[in-house]
């Protein structure tokens, strides 16, 4: 009982303290004030703005492993000549994840994604544009300039250029003349032929406009805005993200608990599958042993006669070299490990990356209010659902 109420602590404040924990930070440290943090990283643009399909494809991959498992049959007399295999399927505990996954998946979608088939905003997007927020295309100012505030990056600034170029380019009207496709041209590459001494229209901002015509949709959700070009500014904008990695957050913690206890179920009647994991574990505590025992003694970088490419030659490079084959056997064995002996690693894993991702964003990220809005979405929905769903 006393376990069960400490897991469900654990559950209920870890989100909460990364909040207060990532604020704690941003107020004790000058230097994350500074942080210029990429926003289109690899972690960023290949796991986290697509943290659902990851979330999922791990969340399901462990839960049918687990869940579904060849345990073995000893003979009465618990003889193990003559043992069979079954599969053991716990179906009740597959049928309350599906109905805690098809739930939650929903609330993510009306948030985040809403309907497009019935034209549906998501929420977030609603809350944006009822505050007064808008897709902006004023690429350039009254001079005719880039516009400094458009986009919050040369690469999205540039990116965004060359998507409304493309649109516009492909758009056959009468109104979309040349010089206007010209200016933009020559905004995306100011080298480009004939761009030294042009000229450019004070119409060419009303022409970009245009595109909102070609979907109206522009001005109420974000991903259109975005993929037509646009700029999402003004309006009070809900972190996506914060509200994203709170889910996820409080689904992995939520689900590692009940995980943890059909394994241990099934480890009674899978003792082969337990010696094996045990000797893979010793497999690779072996080769960590042997690749840190070729590393040079930490003396090597104090030696004056050697110069700094030498010191780290010698103490990074060569023992990677001198172990490859230990690195690949190790790389081997721990894929292996996570995959089909402890599929916990992977959601752990996971977890870990979500957690870095959600302080990041609270330090770097968002203005405080949409922190919180995003925050309270997730959290709020998530524990009524698992308080519920159990």
């Amino acid at each position: 009982m006393m376990y069960a109420n400490f897991r469900s602590i654990i559950w209920s404040l870890l989100a909460p303290f990364l909040f207060i924990f990532g604020y704690v930070v941003y107020f004790a440290s000058d230097t994350v004030k500074t942080w210029d943090i990429n926003r289109d990283s690899i972690i960023n643009s290949v796991f986290v703005k697509r943290g659902w399909f990851w979330n999922s494809l791990v969340l399901w991959y462990v839960i049918l492993f687990t869940n579904i498992t060849i345990v073995d049959e000893p003979k009465r007399n618990n003889s193990i000549e003559g043992r069979k295999t079954k599969t053991r399927i716990h179906t009740l505990n597959i049928k309350k994840f599906i109905k805690r996954y098809v739930i939650v998946t929903m609330w993510w979608i009306l948030f985040t994604q809403g309907i497009p088939f019935f034209k549906i905003p998501p929420i977030m997007d609603l809350c944006f544009v009822f505050t007064g927020g808008s897709c902006n295309f004023e690429i350039f100012d009254e001079s005719n300039a880039i516009n400094i505030k458009f986009q919050d990056s040369e690469y999205r600034k540039l990116k965004s250029l060359k998507r409304i170029y493309k649109i516009l380019k492909d758009y056959k009207e009468s109104y979309i003349e040349s010089s206007y496709l010209h200016h933009l041209r020559c905004a995306i590459d100011e080298n480009a032929e004939g761009c030294m001494d042009f000229v450019p229209s004070k119409d060419t901002n009303e022409l970009i406009k245009k595109i909102q015509d070609l979907d109206p949709m522009v001005q109420f959700i974000s991903s259109k805005c975005k993929r037509n070009g646009g700029h999402w500014v003004g309006g009070h904008d809900p972190s996506g993200h914060i509200f994203l990695l709170t889910l996820m957050m409080m689904m992995i913690i939520a689900e590692l608990p009940k995980i943890n206890r059909i394994r241990k179920q099934n480890m009674i009647y899978q003792k082969d599958s337990k010696i094996r994991r045990v000797n893979i574990v010793e497999k690779i505590s072996k080769i960590i042993g042997e690749i840190i025992g070729t590393i040079p003694s930490r003396s090597i970088l104090s030696n004056g006669l050697l110069s700094t490419y030498e010191k780290l030659y010698q103490f990074l490079i060569l023992p990677i070299m001198q172990n490859v084959k230990l690195i690949i056997q190790l790389i081997s064995y721990t894929i292996h490990f996570a995959l089909f002996q402890e599929p916990a690693v992977l959601l752990i894993s996971l977890l870990g990356m979500w957690c870095y991702s959600f302080l990041i964003t609270i330090i770097v990220f968002h203005t405080f209010y949409e922190q919180v809005t995003g925050f309270l979405s997730a959290y709020i929905v998530a524990v009524i659902i698992y308080r519920l769903v159990k």
